[in-house]
């Protein structure tokens, strides 16, 4: 098919000169939009030959896909089925193991996040009695600034 395109343009490539020689725009530009359909119809045909030529093969490829495709789901959703499972049993295993480490831990730094939560408190209530006092000490400086940039 691809020889018979080829074929078919390059009778129209020898074909043109002939006509180019006339000088005649007008036959010319006819010559060629005639020539250009000839070609489009010729191209036109030898797609629906290469459509039906290639049907048996496309359904054949389709099936072979689709059975491959079959094949791999079969093979493969057991094995992941089956990695589920394990890695269910694994974390288990893992949080049966980590368990009695984890409340070990906990006991152990439970005291320690107490002391902390204090400290933090202590800490929270002075800075606020400090900027209570430094507001009570310092408001009346802080009013003549506040009008003296009103002013």
């Amino acid at each position: 098919m691809k020889t018979k395109i080829q074929q078919r343009v390059e009778q129209l490539i020898q074909e043109l000169p002939s006509y180019a020689e006339s000088l005649d725009s007008e036959a010319l530009k006819t010559t060629l939009v005639q020539k250009s359909e000839e070609l489009k119809s010729s191209l036109e045909q030898s797609v629906k030959e290469l459509q039906s030529q290639m049907g048996p093969y496309t359904e054949e490829l389709k099936q072979r896909v689709d059975q491959r495709l079959q094949h791999f789901q079969n093979t493969v959703t057991p094995m992941a089925d089956q990695v589920q499972v394990e890695m269910a049993q694994r974390a288990l295993m893992v949080k049966q193991v980590v368990a009695p480490y984890a409340e070990d831990l906990r006991e152990k730094l439970d005291p320690y996040a107490k002391d902390l939560q204090a400290q933090l408190t202590s800490l929270n209530q002075s800075f606020v009695k400090a900027k209570a006092s430094f507001i009570n000490r310092n408001s009346e400086s802080i009013l003549n600034i506040r009008v003296q940039v009103i002013l």
